[in-house]
Parts: C-alpha cells; sequence; structure tokens
C-alpha cells in the first residue's frame, strides 16, 4: 500500500512541481509585502571620538555613532502597479497548482499502470508454473 506514494514521492516530475509551487506560494507573499511600508538603512555605520581642545576639559571626551542613511518607503501612488503584481503572482500560483495536480495525476496513473503490468506478469507467470507441473499444454 506504501509503494505507490514512495514511487510518486521520488518521481522528478512530481518534485520539480511540488518546488515550483513553493516558489509561486513565495512570490505571492512577496507581491503582497511590496505594498506595505518598509524602511530601508544604507550607508555606513561609524563611531567619532571628540577630544577637547581645552587643558582643563582634557578628561572629557565624547562618543558620537552615525548610522545613514535611513530611508523610508511608502507605497501610496504607484498607479496599480503594486495591486496587479499581487494579482498576477496569484494568478502564477495558481497555475502553478493546477501543473502540480497534472503531475500527481499523471504519476498516480502511470504508478497503477505499472502495479496492473505487474500483477498480470505475476499471475502469468503462475499458470505457466502451474501447466508446467502439471503436464498440460500452454496457451496463451
Amino acid at each position: 500500500d506504501t509503494v505507490p506514494g514512495q514511487v510518486i514521492a521520488q518521481r522528478p516530475d512530481v518534485y520539480a512541481a511540488a518546488q515550483a509551487l513553493a516558489a509561486a506560494s513565495g512570490d505571492v507573499g512577496y507581491a503582497k509585502a511590496q505594498r506595505l511600508p518598509h524602511l530601508t538603512i544604507n550607508g555606513s555605520f561609524s563611531r567619532s571620538l571628540i577630544h577637547s581642545a581645552v587643558p582643563m576639559l582634557d578628561k572629557m571626551s565624547m562618543n558620537i555613532w552615525s548610522v545613514g542613511p535611513i530611508g523610508i518607503t511608502l507605497p501610496i501612488f504607484e498607479g496599480g502597479r503594486l495591486a496587479a503584481n499581487v494579482h498576477s503572482s496569484r494568478a502564477t500560483y495558481e497555475a502553478a497548482v493546477l501543473q502540480y495536480q497534472m503531475a500527481v495525476r499523471n504519476a498516480v496513473r502511470d504508478v497503477e499502470t505499472a502495479l496492473v503490468n505487474l500483477h498480470s506478469a505475476q499471475q502469468r507467470g503462475g499458470q505457466i508454473q502451474f501447466f508446467k507441473c502439471h503436464g498440460s499444454p500452454i496457451i496463451l
């Protein structure tokens, strides 16, 4: 009972269809995320140490940390481009689902056909052995 499931799981066409489905699912998530505001940090991260030139303040020093530039992206006026990207990625995902289902159906059909052929070959082999043992003529 477990042989068909194991054989189907090992088929490269089913595996490739499953990977394409996972990639399409990730693309839908990415397209949805692009519609949200996001923060970016570009540039450098640095530290500066400043000492006082005044002899009385010689023991005073300051650390200055800088990060920058920081940018924020607000997808407000995109003219429907981001919504179209989400719609397109969903359509690609639905196509990947159909491709995966077709690959699994074809794999199941192939495995079932192979099992039926194997079973009928085993039955013919058993009949041949029966006729050999009983001396009857073999008619196929």
